[in-house]
């Protein structure tokens, strides 16, 4: 009897995560049947004759939020490893002397997250530039930083307003001081500075702090403090010979050249708008994407580091893999900057689980692999946890919160391990120690309850649902028995 209420339970908590997430999915099912693997090619066609968002995508980006962690990227350009700069937000200023006038000091985004992408953004020669680095202090303010036990040359930073502000307010003056002993500053930039704001250039400092110990950035309200989102982007500190490490060797195009490319393919005579689109295909997806992100802030992202940078070419050079993404959905919270991020860790982990061959023998999707099961795992966190993820009613607590690594772990060792055959035996030896775990059967011999072929023929706007549900990873271990 206890056997059998153990059992019952174990299935209402598979149930919860798998069977209740299903039913959701199967209304999604009734428009997207998943036996057709040719729907994308439908959606391609609607491309060419406008009737989808697929090659026409939205001009604006989507206003997002940042992610919570800092310094998270894990290769650092060849220029730092060889300490020949330092990035300011990766240095502490010294607290009991910095202040601002409204907010915190915030390291590498903006003071409202809800604006361009929870990032740094500023106008540079009469572009909206996204920055990956910098500091973000409300004016009036004053930071100051003790360098002294760094060698390095010289101090550079765009200052201004950032973007999200516009004309509003009345602009904020930038000063920068070096000194030797912190009680002697000597000012080295102008003495009667322009106010600028936020739908103004931003102006570019280059600084030689050679024998100075101590750097301080102040910069004052002019008068009235609305709208005051001073900023200091790329503030770096770096030695003589440093070379930027922003490359233009990129392995994308700006939707401009993806536009003259695609109207030359549309005027080849004698093919039909079917074999245009089949043809053409990984380019109409590159150009949604990159359309999708922005190009300046998808260069941005592949600069950054080298695993980004890895994960956005894995993503887009292979139809299958940027036609699983873009399909998926727009990221959860908007973010595709925190999308990619998450993409980035989960590919630099995982990857060599997605040229796992093993065929999954599914009965719905023909030659589907579980490499292929796996890829759309990894897509769907990506495009999950771009936002908290984790226990509805404390998501902001640490142990409540979610990692995309960790749950895909979590899922895969599931999904390997059989976990997803809901009906299932528990023998206990008489300590209580389960001694083993065998599906229940039907009468012809096949598992009753196996959810493993559902869960496999996913699409993956669908098994976000899976993925994206209201408990925490540790929650989900309780399903690992």
């Amino acid at each position: 009897m206890k056997k059998s209420i153990k059992n019952k339970k174990i299935q209402l908590l598979l149930a919860a995560i798998i069977i209740v997430s299903l039913l959701l999915i199967i209304f999604l099912s009734l428009k997207n049947n998943i036996n057709n693997l040719n729907i994308e090619k439908n959606d391609s066609t609607k491309m060419i004759e406008g009737e989808s968002q697929y090659y026409l995508a939205s001009e604006e980006l989507q206003e997002e939020t940042k992610s919570e962690t800092q310094n998270e990227s894990q290769n650092e350009s060849q220029n730092e490893s060889q300490n020949m700069c330092s990035y300011l937000s990766d240095i502490e200023y010294i607290k009991e002397d910095s202040k601002v006038e409204w907010g915190s000091i915030t390291l590498d985004g903006n003071l409202e997250t809800q604006y361009n992408h929870g990032l740094i953004t500023l106008i540079v020669e009469n572009n909206k530039k996204y920055f990956l680095k910098g500091v973000s202090a409300h004016a009036t303010s004053t930071l100051i930083y003790d360098i002294s036990k760094y060698n390095y040359d010289y101090f550079s930073t765009y200052i201004g307003v950032d973007e999200s502000r516009g004309t509003n307010g009345n602009g904020v003056k930038f000063y920068i001081y070096t000194s030797e002993d912190k009680e002697h500053w000597e000012l080295k930039t102008d003495k009667n500075p322009k106010a600028i704001k936020g739908n103004e250039n931003a102006l570019f400092e280059q600084i030689d702090i050679k024998g100075a110990k101590y750097l301080k950035l102040y910069c004052d309200n002019n008068g009235n403090n609305a709208s005051d989102h001073a900023v200091y982007a790329d503030a770096k500190l770096y030695k003589d010979g440093y070379k930027e490490n922003q490359s233009d060797d990129v392995n994308f195009k700006t939707i401009e050249e993806y536009d003259n490319i695609l109207k030359e393919k549309m005027s080849e005579q004698g093919k039909t708008t079917e074999q245009i689109i089949n043809e053409n295909e990984l380019t109409l997806l590159q150009r949604t994407f990159v359309n999708n992100v922005g190009y300046d802030l998808l260069k941005a992202i592949v600069n950054q580091n080298e695993q980004h940078r890895e994960a956005v070419e894995w993503l887009m050079n292979d139809v299958e893999n940027l036609r699983l993404y873009v399909l998926g959905g727009e990221p959860d919270g908007g973010s595709y900057y925190n999308s990619i991020k998450e993409l980035a860790r989960l590919y630099s982990t995982y990857k060599k689980d997605f040229d796992d061959e093993t065929p999954t023998n599914n009965p719905w999707v023909k030659d589907l692999t579980k490499g292929d099961v796996y890829k759309k795992m990894a897509i769907s966190l990506s495009l999950t946890h771009s936002t908290k993820v984790g226990y509805w009613a404390q998501i902001d607590h640490p142990s409540n919160r979610s990692d995309s690594v960790n749950r895909y772990k979590i899922y895969k060792e599931l999904y390997d391990g059989g976990k997803f055959i809901v009906a299932r035996n528990v023998e206990k030896a008489a300590d209580g120690t389960i001694t083993s775990i065998t599906p229940i059967l039907n009468e012809d011999g096949t598992p009753r309850q196996d959810h493993t072929p559902w869960f496999e023929a996913l699409q993956v706007e669908e098994m976000r649902y899976v993925m994206n549900n209201i408990t925490d990873d540790e929650g989900l271990y309780g399903l690992m028995i």
